[in-house]
């Protein structure tokens, strides 16, 4: 008698040779859909705006508090002169 296992790998190996082909005509049709595109511009590395949020968010919102505080005392303190 043949085990649960056996009987589900012979069941899929009669479908892999589909399945095969089918990711050939796939793997086709991305390629064509891929050359009739015009190429498009890259965009550029570097990007300002994607570098201020990078900076604001590990640099000063997680440290908010302590930015917000060290402003308070800096104004207590030199907000007099």
């Amino acid at each position: 008698m043949k085990t649960p296992r056996e009987l589900i790998l012979q069941r899929h190996q009669s479908a892999e040779p589909k399945l095969e082909a089918i990711r050939g005509e796939d793997l086709a049709a991305c390629a064509r859909a891929t050359a009739a595109q015009p190429s498009q511009q890259p965009e550029p590395f570097f990007n300002l705006r994607f570098l201020a949020m990078k900076f604001w968010q590990g640099s000063i919102r997680p440290w908010r508090r302590i930015w917000a505080g060290m402003a308070a005392i800096c104004t207590l303190m030199y907000g007099g002169m």
